[in-house]
């Protein structure tokens, strides 16, 4: 009996009869790959006995399939991936809210998988489909012969050969129209703005975004086959050569030659091919991996948690949520909660030693020097406390709300409140000078030396002398540029984040994208340059270099601090909402929708060194050499949760600590402690609201 694949078996068979034709193949044969399927991301191949294999990024277990399936036809997306089971079923794996979205009692012939929906082809032509794009499963109108979602949009064949698209930024029917396409289409590939076909005669078309030359395709009549990346395109010809177009940035486009193909499937910026000979080999960018495939799925480490302990769990000492992050100093936690409330813990135990009640929200975390805590609220008041029995040393009254973190240093409390800086003699609380704003403050006072750095969400940055508060200079982003609010007010469209101050220079970036460096003395251009717009960070100086990232696209800069040039650009790190740096390693975490990680790039040359394993959180803490994040593993039956430790130098995970919530919103560290908190807060029939927990975490 000859085997065929499931591609030419599905034109033959129905589904109960190819179940049969399947079984019969089992053993005897060599078993080897016959369909491939790139994801964003990550890719996955089935073999001619129905297992799967899957590699590149895991971090909601799409690439990660479920052991003891056997499937016919296998799709990857972004967040998750889908298969066919032998009995036409749905079996989906990764992000939960979209792999539990498909409709279990229907059978499918055929399914595609996008980056937040999915497709599925029943064997009459009738289309279903499901994920946060569409909502729940929903009826397509129309009998469909192949269907292929993009990230926003789908569009796929009529039985017959007609295209039709639907969703955001692409209507198919209208692009169509005319003489861009010739006679029956025969394959559709939708990628992230363009749309690529081929019709029985072999031709290509395409159509959509062109930026790149991805919708550009070749002429001729030689192809059998197309699949759409991102920003690149792919196609098999009838001679079984790989010819590809478009954006070439990580080598997507650039297919091994002389090798023949099968298939070809296009992922974000990778590219992977199934050989007429069952072998597959990859292309492109491999940060996740997704160009390195394997034929085995790797499996999953188990954590070792020996070397980490729970030193203590408490309740917070008042049933509502923290306000700041705590902070840990000389055998004492501190913790604000948003009843206005300041607390001291012990350290070791967790016990409660005293309480205060403030007059405001604390939103920024207290400041501990010597044995005093000092700390600002909402209501406009500064405390000072005394750090062994929280009784009040003294209180002031600013003319406006204190939410922005209070910076004690040489005798003085600095503090901004609205429009103005404030500086306090730190052992009586007395006023020592208030300096008034062009508008609300943005950030607290940046002390280097002599002078106080300020800015105002006007888009001014002043240097103030820190003994006098005297405007030594100020320096405006940009000239009155604002848009209106609809409350009538000004908006104004060049606002910077706190700058950073090294060797005389100061460095600020607006959230249009302008670096630039000034004189720290008088306030001069040294340079300037643009990068993408969206920055939602602060520069950050090690060394001679300056890096910063662009919030939505990237990519990650490296500049010379000395003078604006570019050292390096990696567009592969995106989506940064935090950035680090320390001796030569550059720390960059974010999310691009729910998904997040933790990167560490030789700040040297720009190369990504190791990336946390797994899905991270918004504020990973780095201390001592070490990098603690808080993860989700969703590989297994379920969600496990927990807060890792990772080696800064190398990503190597130290330890982890597993727990029924997501750990580490907030954290501090200090003798070998970690002190944090839950990352959600919701109702549990044991815990109460385990949100209401401080945890202690101690390692060797």
């Amino acid at each position: 009996m000859v085997c065929l694949s499931w591609r030419s078996l599905a034109a033959l068979l129905s589904l109960s009869v190819l179940s049969f034709f399947l079984s019969a193949c089992e053993g005897g044969a060599s078993i080897q790959f016959v369909e491939i399927s790139s994801g964003e991301n990550h890719t996955c191949a089935l073999r001619d006995d129905g297992t799967v294999s899957c590699w590149g990024l895991n971090d909601f277990g799409q690439a990660s399939p479920p052991a003891g399936k056997l499937l016919v036809t296998v799709a990857s997306g972004s967040l998750h991936s889908c298969g066919i089971t032998r009995d036409g079923f749905v079996n989906c794996w990764g992000s939960e809210n979209l792999a539990a979205a498909y409709p279990a009692e229907e059978m499918f012939a055929s399914i595609d998988v996008g980056f937040l929906s999915s497709c599925g082809i029943r064997e009459d032509g009738v289309t279903f489909c499901w994920g946060e794009v569409y909502g729940h499963p929903e009826m397509l109108d129309g009998n469909y012969s192949s269907i292929s979602n993009g990230p926003f949009f789908r569009c796929g064949l009529l039985v017959g050969g007609d295209p039709k698209c639907s969703g955001l930024g692409i209507d198919g029917n209208q692009l169509t129209q005319g003489d861009s396409v010739h006679g029956e289409l025969t394959h559709i590939s939708s990628g992230l703005a363009h749309v690529c076909a081929v019709n029985a005669e072999g031709s290509l078309f395409c159509w959509g975004n062109d930026e790149s030359g991805q919708a550009s395709p070749p002429q001729g009549k030689e192809f059998v086959s197309v699949s759409s990346g991102w920003a690149h395109t792919c196609s098999v010809r009838k001679d079984s050569r790989a010819v590809c177009w478009g954006s070439d940035e990580y080598g997507q486009s650039s297919p091994p030659q002389g090798e023949e193909f099968s298939s070809i499937s296009s992922g974000a910026n990778h590219t992977c091919g199934l050989l007429t000979d069952g072998e597959i080999i990859c292309w492109g960018s491999d940060l996740h991996g997704q160009s390195s495939p394997h034929t085995e799925n790797a499996p999953q480490a188990e954590v070792e948690q020996s070397s980490v302990t729970l030193l203590w769990r408490v309740p917070f000492p008042v049933e509502d949520d923290l306000a700041s992050a705590p902070v840990a100093r000389d055998g004492t936690v501190y913790v604000t909660q948003k009843d206005n409330s300041l607390h001291a813990l012990e350290a070791r135990t967790g016990q409660l030693k005293w309480s205060y009640k403030s007059g405001g929200w604390i939103t920024a975390s207290p400041v501990v020097v010597e044995d005093v805590v000092y700390a600002g609220s909402w209501d406009g008041s500064v405390y000072a406390l005394k750090a062994a029995t929280g009784e009040q040393i003294w209180r002031h009254r600013a003319d406006g709300e204190v939410s922005e973190p209070l910076k004690v240093l040489g005798g003085f409390v600095y503090l901004v409140a609205d429009d103005q800086v404030v500086a306090l003699n730190a052992l009586s609380g007395e006023l020592v000078w208030a300096q008034g704003l062009d508008g609300h403050a943005s950030f607290s006072p940046l002390l280097d030396g002599p002078v106080a750095f300020v800015g105002s969400l006007t888009g001014s940055l002043y240097a103030l002398d820190a003994s006098t508060g005297d405007i030594l200079w100020q320096h405006k982003a940009s000239s009155e540029s604002y848009s209106i609010s609809a409350e009538g007010g000004k908006v104004f469209d060049q606002t910077f984040s706190e700058p950073a101050v090294s060797n005389g220079i100061v460095y600020l970036v607006t959230d249009s994208g302008i670096v630039r460096a000034l004189d720290s003395t008088n306030g001069g251009m040294v340079w300037e340059y643009q990068i993408l717009p969206g920055v939602s960070h602060s520069p950050v100086l090690d060394g001679d270099t300056v890096y910063l990232a662009g919030l939505f696209e990237g990519p990650l800069y490296a500049l010379d601090a000395r003078t604006g040039e570019l050292l390096w650009e990696n567009k592969e790190v995106s989506g940064i909402l935090r950035l680090g740096a320390s001796e030569g390693l550059v720390f960059a975490s974010g999310h691009i929708g729910s998904r997040g990680h933790v990167y560490a790039v030789d700040g040297g040359t720009g190369e990504v060194r190791w990336r946390s394993p797994a899905r991270s959180a918004l504020d990973p803490f780095l201390a001592d050499g070490t990098v603690y994040a808080s993860y989700v593993d969703g590989t297994g039956e379920r969600n496990v949760t927990g807060v890792s430790a990772l080696d800064s130098e190398t990503g190597e995970i130290l330890w982890s600590y597993q727990a029924k919530v997501g750990l580490g919103q907030r954290m501090a560290v200090a003798e070998n402690v970690v002190y944090l908190t839950p990352t959600e807060n919701y109702l549990d029939g044991q815990l109460g609201y385990v949100g209401w927990y401080l945890y202690a975490l101690t390692h060797p």
